[in-house]
């Protein structure tokens, strides 16, 4: 076939996707349903599943928004590696992820996450993941257990004593590993409980945490739960903002960047990555003196670590590991 002849058959087929016409894979630039696909075949199928609580059920087949989900359970028990499942209105439900399915994404359907409700009942839209009514104890809204998830875009509320997120990792059968994921764009925000907790990490590894928003956590927005496998080694914290929480960042850390990020209103421990080595943490931005950015105050490093970081009292960088 002539190579232009070649280039109108793949413009068609994608036109056809935009459309959302199921077109065949020919040239195995896209799946049988009309959506990108890798070109290997033993590698997942990339499909996408909706979930909205307010409209779905969970007898559907979760393609269309009209055919949606109403829990991430139901998403969960079809979902294979590379699928993309998303959110759209105010989901109460704790679970875990499945065991052996990789590289999925979960995507808020929202503009900005948001806590979609007033007085409990849902507004619309908001990408909204809160407890049930009457929560499991000390379990978390979403575990995750295998390797490279991202979360994005979601607005989480809390559970007392208990991450929101908990990635876990014991290299065991059942936890096996879920460091290399990616949680970004989401924000978890009290909701009145005791020992809050964001984001709760065991054994992790080449995670990154971006541009997340932690408000009012009565416990730590991100903590190191689990180290008993290794210190937690090359993880990345970006661009997030921490406001009025008892402790912003409590993680045992080697290699690791915290940069570019915001604390305000932050009771006790600032950034406690002690029993590490080897960290940047740089270009961050704190509500105390330059005089208080020490370990009395909530800021604990490791002597290889490099701190430079900006104070409430001085235009240059604050340089040096806090002592």
């Amino acid at each position: 076939m002539p190579s232009s002849q070649v280039q109108n058959n793949i413009w068609a087929r994608l036109r056809g996707a935009v459309a959302g016409q199921a077109i065949g894979n020919t040239y195995a630039l896209l799946s049988d349903g009309g959506q990108f696909a890798p070109p290997t075949a033993n590698l997942g199928n990339g499909r996408t599943y909706m979930v909205d609580p307010q409209n779905g059920s969970d007898s559907n087949d979760g393609v269309a928004w009209d055919q949606a989900f109403a829990t991430m359970t139901a998403a969960f028990a079809v979902v294979a590696d590379y699928d993309t499942i998303l959110l759209n209105g105010v989901l109460r439900e704790q679970v875990t992820a499945p065991l052996g399915v990789f590289d999925v994404t979960i995507l808020g359907a929202a503009n900005n996450p948001r806590q979609a409700t007033s007085g409990g009942v849902p507004t619309g839209g908001g990408a909204t993941w809160l407890a049930p009514t009457s929560p499991a104890a000390t379990t978390p809204l979403l575990t995750l257990l295998e390797q490279a998830w991202t979360i994005d875009n979601i607005f989480f509320g809390t559970v007392a004593s208990t991450p929101s997120l908990r990635l876990k990792g014991l290299e065991t059968a059942s936890f096996p590993d879920a460091s290399h994921a990616i949680v970004r764009n989401c924000a978890f925000a009290t909701q009145g409980l005791t020992a809050e907790v964001g984001i709760g990490g065991w054994n992790l590894f080449n995670t990154i945490f971006k541009n997340c928003r932690f408000q009012g956590l009565t416990g730590t927005a991100i903590a190191g739960e689990d180290v008993s496998i290794r210190t937690p080694a090359e993880n990345q914290i970006l661009d997030c903002y921490f406001r009025e929480c008892a402790n912003a960042i409590n993680m045992p850390m080697n290699y690791g960047r915290i940069v570019g990020n915001f604390f305000k209103d932050i009771t006790t421990l600032q950034i406690d990555i002690n029993a590490g080595a080897d960290n940047y943490v740089c270009f961050n931005m704190f509500d105390k003196s330059q005089a208080n950015i020490s370990i009395a105050q909530g800021f604990v490093g490791n002597a290889s670590d490099m701190w430079r970081n900006w104070s409430s009292d001085t235009a240059a960088l604050t340089v040096g590991v806090p002592a």
